[in-house]
């Protein structure tokens, strides 16, 4: 139930376009997920946090999933 709330919040969040702007031109890797036709992918780094955002952009549309994997904390988490 988890992955399936978490991938609902993902998808149905609004994004703000200033936010997917790249921060530096990375090089595009030949075999990466840039390489894809018809994909755009953006991150978003709050530093105050140590936290961020990656978004994969499919503008004729795709169906997407998500996958996450959770760390223990330690005893009782």
């Amino acid at each position: 139930m988890r992955k399936l709330w978490i991938g609902a919040l993902l998808l149905g969040a609004p994004i703000s376009h200033e936010l997917l702007i790249a921060q530096e031109n990375p090089a595009i890797d030949p075999w990466g997920l840039t390489a894809v036709s018809g994909l755009e992918l953006g991150h978003y780094t709050l530093s105050e946090r140590a936290t961020g955002c990656t978004v994969i952009i499919a503008r004729d549309g795709a169906t997407g999933g998500v996958d996450v994997a959770e760390v223990p904390r330690g005893p009782g988490s």
